[in-house]
């Protein structure tokens, strides 16, 4: 009985339209923007973001030298390095 009870739950479920998380957060990758930020604390150029008090910064691959993907990525880049190197030192 048990069996058949499990069945029939099981063949319903498989009938019943069931739907998916959906994203809560507008723009949560920060890919929207209104225009390309010139300069560091600029997030309210993302669309729904906004800055209260902590200095979020957002950086775009269309922004000028200093604050652009590129920029921040070679900076990275030249830390791990460093480090790497400190390490072999060592």
């Amino acid at each position: 009985m048990k069996n058949c009870l499990l069945l029939v739950l099981l063949m319903a479920c498989n009938f019943v339209p069931l739907k998916a998380q959906f994203n809560l957060v507008p723009n949560p990758s920060f890919e929207n923007v209104i225009s390309c930020p010139n300069g560091l604390g600029q997030i309210y150029l993302a669309n729904n973001w906004e800055n209260y008090g902590i200095s979020p910064d957002l950086y775009c691959s269309c922004s000028p030298t200093g604050v652009s993907v590129q920029q921040i990525m070679q900076v990275f880049n030249m830390l791990i390095l460093e480090t790497v190197w400190l390490v072999c030192l060592i």
